[in-house]
């Protein structure tokens, strides 16, 4: 997994296991392909340190029950797995936001001295990780206040303020369905959880 994507040393050729598993991360084949257009890789960035450890994990789990009926050492416990360094969340404070608008606008002027910027090169500026203190900035009840006034009236406004009232997680609401939802009590029902990787299914937790 470590190989996938990255220069061999001295054009050594890849394993069965990793050609293998380079042939897995095709395109997917049930895609319409355009004129002129050929099946690619999804992805031709290296596998980062936390996805190589969240798809080991089910090879270690594996191999640890095997043990010790079937072998009497697992093969997955002398691995080494590449640390996977997590950004610190910085809170959104009056002097931050201050500091992160003053750099945008000094670089929307910069771009706009030879052209026009366009609505992607906005929001790619708006986006760029420099221009803030850490890739996780978390914000403050203000904050949540003024986003929810801006989106009022949208379709997904009501989510919106359950996720933000209620803590639930990304896993929590992308695996909600309306069958989980009892407008007349006024409660949720979440059935889905997870840690990043996708729902899962749960016992089910009643969110008033």
């Amino acid at each position: 997994m470590l190989k996938i994507n990255r220069p061999l040393p001295g054009g050594q050729k890849p394993s069965e296991m990793l050609r293998r598993m380079l042939d897995a991360r095709a395109d997917d084949e049930r895609r319409q392909l355009g004129p002129g257009e050929v099946r690619r890789k999804k992805s031709t960035r290296p596998l980062s340190p936390a996805r190589v450890a969240r798809m080991f994990a089910p090879f270690r789990a594996a191999c640890n029950s095997a043990v010790p009926a079937m072998i009497a050492i697992s093969p997955c416990a002398g691995v080494t797995l590449p640390r996977a360094s997590r950004p610190k969340p910085i809170l959104w404070t009056t002097a931050r936001e201050a500091a992160f608008r003053a750099a945008l606008d000094k670089r929307i002027r910069a771009v706009s001295a030879d052209r026009k910027p366009t609505t992607v090169d906005l929001q790619e500026m708006w986006a760029a990780q420099d221009l803030r203190p850490s890739r996780v900035m978390v914000w403050t009840p203000e904050h949540t206040g003024r986003f929810l006034e801006y989106i009022a009236g949208e379709r997904l406004f009501a989510l919106f303020c359950l996720t933000a009232f209620c803590g639930l997680r990304r896993d929590e609401v992308i695996g909600m369905a309306w069958a989980d939802v009892d407008m007349d009590q006024r409660t949720v029902t979440v059935l889905e959880t997870g840690g990043g990787d996708g729902p899962k299914r749960d016992s089910g937790e009643r969110v008033g």
